[in-house]
């Protein structure tokens, strides 16, 4: 009967020893959940990041896409009323224009053989647009750069486009 009773009392001590290692297998198991938890948070804010500034990234060319189409089919593309078409043009916002925040839209007007530095600018930022520069009277060839930049996150980002267009007669 004393064995039994040895018995029973080994069983039980076991028994009493290995609930503290359950518990402690419980706590390792549940930080290493939160660490898993923590890690899949962190992971989505990085994608959503990225997904942001793809999709700002497409706006910004679609703005881009959207001026030159302006400039392209404002009419004759006379070089002689360039600073009249550009101040209409540029006075309508785009679609996409309330897609970004704090975007600025610089449009760049200049001969292609330029020797002394004469452009015409015109800029756009929160719906009011300025435009400065020399007058292009008597230029058959012009390059055109459209540049839109815009804020993400603390970094500012920047697209261009640039292209040569020709003043053509009637």
């Amino acid at each position: 009967m004393k064995t039994a009773d040895a018995l029973a009392l080994t069983i039980r001590q076991r028994k009493l020893g290995t609930s503290g290692i359950a518990i402690a297998e419980v706590v390792v198991g549940m930080a290493l959940i939160a660490m898993i938890m923590a890690s899949l948070f962190a992971a989505n804010a990085q994608l959503l990041g990225m997904l942001r500034r793809g999709s700002d990234s497409a706006f910004a060319s679609q703005m881009i896409a959207e001026r030159f189409e302006d400039l392209r089919t404002a009419g004759t593309f006379d070089v002689l009323t360039l600073s009249d078409n550009l101040k209409a043009v540029l006075a309508r916002g785009g679609a996409t224009e309330a897609n970004l925040k704090n975007v600025t839209e610089t449009v760049t007007v200049e001969p292609y053989v330029n020797p002394g530095a004469v452009r015409l600018r015109a800029v756009r930022q929160n719906g009011a647009s300025t435009v400065s520069g020399s007058d292009l009277t008597g230029v058959q060839l012009v390059k055109v750069n459209i540049s839109v930049k815009w804020r993400t996150g603390g970094t500012e980002r920047e697209r261009q486009f640039m292209t040569v267009m020709s003043a053509h007669r009637r």
